[in-house]
């Protein structure tokens, strides 16, 4: 079955900083949330955030303390976007800017979602008894890329639903294999996503919509790999190796930031050689 680190976070979280500053959290709870007394708490680090970045590159929406919040590219105050109840993780910006989609595991399952980048406009896009997970939005904001169980067979497979129609499609058969974690190349054409045997990324593949697969990357001896991003013009690859009790951001079989732990969330790419990344405790 395939699981990943954010399922098992309900602890430890905290806040984060962007650029050495310190961020504060502000929220506006309802009526019905309201507690007896409120106190201010002032951290600076977080665990497993995954973040994604707004086409404009103003603003950064993350996953934190089981919420999805707002904050500016630059630090400062973060909003929270979200309920309690909800639950969502790995939100993922549209390439169009209208909405974020986002897994959610409001009611027992996991399940594929969409709102406003104001946290306005909840949608739920899926719906059964399988668990939808790892969502990724196509560069025209039409489809939506995600993993899942839903077949039944006893293994995560990449499928696509299309946002207007809510219709599905099954994209990875192999039941032998969990598959997961999609990213998009840029022009739409194909989807890179994780292959291995349980949650142990053993190769890095790519499909093109006719379900011709190749292999982009395969682990070294004891390593596993997750969380493929594509840059913006499409000729380079990073992803999140993980070995020797380390886990780094890799590009081109090299590790870019040696000597920090990076969450093993996707990067967001701010141009062709520059990329947002959360580790270390902080984006």
């Amino acid at each position: 079955m395939h699981s990943n680190t954010h399922v098992f976070r309900k602890c430890a979280l905290a806040t984060i900083a962007v650029a050495a500053l310190a961020i504060g959290f502000a929220s506006a709870p309802t009526q019905s949330q309201q507690p007896a007394s409120t106190k201010a708490v002032r951290l600076t680090e977080g665990t497993n955030i995954a973040v994604t970045l707004s086409p404009d590159h103003q603003k950064i929406i993350m996953d934190l303390q089981g919420a999805l919040w707002s904050l500016p590219i630059a630090g400062g105050t973060a909003t929270r976007l979200t309920d309690a109840f909800l639950e969502p993780a790995r939100p993922d910006w549209s390439p169009r800017g209208d909405v974020i989609a986002f897994e959610a595991y409001a009611g027992g399952t996991f399940h594929i979602w969409t709102m406003k980048q104001d946290g306005s406009e909840l949608r739920q896009l899926t719906t059964g008894h399988g668990d939808d997970r790892d969502p990724r939005v196509s560069p025209d904001g039409a489809t939506i890329a995600f993993s899942s169980d839903r077949a039944f067979k006893g293994s995560f497979d990449i499928w696509t639903l299309d946002v207007a129609t809510g219709a599905l499609t099954q994209r990875t058969f192999d039941n032998n294999l969990e598959e997961f974690e999609p990213a998009w190349s840029p022009d739409g054409k194909n989807i890179a996503f994780v292959s291995g045997i349980s949650s142990a990324g053993a190769r890095i593949e790519s499909i093109d919509m006719a379900g011709n697969r190749t292999t982009l990357v395969t682990a070294p001896a004891g390593a596993r790999l997750n969380s493929p991003s594509w840059s913006p013009d499409g000729t380079k690859l990073t992803y999140i190796q993980f070995q020797n009790n380390k886990s780094q951001l890799m590009i081109a079989g090299s590790a870019i930031a040696p000597n920090v732990d990076v969450f093993p969330f996707p990067v967001s790419w701010l141009s062709a050689t520059n990329a947002l990344y959360a580790a270390d405790g902080k984006i």
